[in-house]
């Protein structure tokens, strides 16, 4: 499965928690090199494969039972409802080309390891786009 570790920025939150970014002040919110580097490695030390990095977020991949345990929650599959004769049948969410579950969701907030509360402000599981109510 994959997951985005979203970092922290330096200075842009520092100063005011309700900033966004924009094109005058984007440099603030830019996590430098190193500290990119820096996660990537902790992450990889966590058991992650380090998939893609930007100066924003990281794109980690592992096992579930690696995501449980590093963020000390539970993930759930959703159910989708199927109606059939007028009553609803529950199936296990509809599988990916590579074979998971879409549209894991925590059980309850993960939490961040002490290795990266400093540099990491949350970790969000990517959710499956749908269009005209398809899945």
């Amino acid at each position: 499965m994959r997951a985005h570790l979203v970092l922290k920025p330096i200075t842009g939150l520092a100063k005011d928690p309700q900033a966004l970014p924009t094109s005058e002040n984007i440099q603030q919110f830019l996590a430098p090199p190193e500290l990119v580097e820096a996660v990537a490695r902790t992450a990889t030390n966590l058991g992650f494969q380090v998939v893609y990095t930007t100066p924003f977020q990281i794109t980690i991949e592992g096992e579930r039972d690696s995501f449980e345990k590093a963020f000390g929650a539970k993930l759930l599959t959703p159910l989708r409802g199927k109606t059939v004769g007028g009553s609803r049948e529950k199936r296990s969410a509809r599988k990916s080309r590579s074979g998971h579950a879409k549209s894991l969701s925590w059980k309850s907030p993960p939490k961040i390891p002490p290795a990266l509360t400093d540099t990491v402000q949350e970790v969000v599981l990517p959710q499956p786009l749908e269009l005209h109510g398809s899945a």
